[in-house]
């Protein structure tokens, strides 16, 4: 049965509440990502990292860039990395794009080596080849 969300708030994620904020966002990613976006980095990646790769490739489409950009910035590039390595090249290279310049480089460098290879290929690929 389908289900409408008019203003849905995640509570701050516990790990009671982990397993209900991960079924909600796997479930309805639109709204997921609404809800991720009004809790803390920290939070959110809590929430993704327990996501299934489905729900992660179909959720981090629809996180706002901005919102992304500041979840891999600074201390939490590290707890990022690995979520966007699950979540393959197609989903790393994207997030990558949706990040200023001088960020993207300073992301690029905490991902594991072979990942930032194929991404630095795919950043440098002309697009008319």
């Amino acid at each position: 049965m389908p289900y409408t969300v008019s203003m849905v708030e995640l509570p701050q994620t516990t790990n009671a509440l982990l397993p209900i904020a991960v079924r909600f966002c796997e479930r309805d990613p639109i709204a997921g990502a609404h809800a991720l976006e009004s809790l803390s980095e920290e939070q959110a990646l809590e929430v993704l990292d327990s996501l299934t790769l489905g729900g992660l490739q179909k959720l981090l489409p629809m996180l706002a860039p901005s919102f992304i950009s500041a979840a891999v910035s600074g201390g939490l590039a590290s707890r990022a990395a690995p979520i966007l390595e699950r979540g393959g090249p197609g989903v790393c290279s994207s997030v990558l794009l949706s990040l200023p310049e001088a960020k993207r480089a300073g992301f690029l460098e905490s991902l594991p080596e072979q990942l930032r290879t194929q991404m630095q290929e795919l950043l440098t690929f002309p697009v008319s080849s």
